[in-house]
């Protein structure tokens, strides 16, 4: 007795094409232009924002508009924290900003932040302030006789001028 054996053998191999397929559209994705900014997927840094490609200017707003790897870069300020709002701020105290923020000021050449009353170029008074901020208090133009600035005279007739000998 003889016995004829036979065999299936199924073997399940994937679609070619559909493998084919799937490589061209890789190729072709790679060299689409989503945004239609004039840069494909491989040259775009964010193919899905027109404004941001490598021909375009960076803008100051945290994002790398240009494609060259760096944010904001050549567009922020420095700006220094202003704590008396006199409009000059604290050398000591700055930061990059795309704009000057409240409580900063755009230049840090204040000489006293907490006092509103001294800044570069304001007039000095006596008050016991450096108000110009030069180095030196109660100075300029004041001509003042320190020993005797402060001295006060009774007005009894009330005429603005005081009696010397009340002094």
């Amino acid at each position: 007795m003889k016995f004829l054996f036979s065999i299936s053998v199924l073997i399940f191999l994937p679609a070619c094409s559909a493998d084919k397929t799937a490589l061209e559209n890789i190729e072709t994705d790679v060299n689409t232009d989503v945004d239609a900014d004039g840069f494909h997927i491989g040259e775009d840094c964010d193919d899905t924002n027109e404004t941001i490609n490598p021909a375009a200017t960076e803008m100051c707003d945290g994002v790398d508009n240009n494609c060259d790897g760096v944010v904001d870069e050549n567009v922020t300020i420095v700006i220094y924290e202003d704590s008396d709002g006199d409009g000059y701020g604290n050398a000591a105290s700055q930061m990059d900003a795309c704009e000057v923020l409240p409580g900063y000021a755009s230049n840090g050449t204040d000489c006293n932040d907490e006092e509103s009353k001294a800044f570069p170029g304001n007039l000095e008074v006596c008050d016991g302030v450096d108000n110009d901020c030069n180095g030196a208090m109660d100075d300029e133009d004041l001509n003042l006789d320190l020993n005797s600035a402060f001295i006060y005279y009774i007005d009894l007739d009330g005429d603005g001028y005081g009696n010397s000998e009340t002094g």
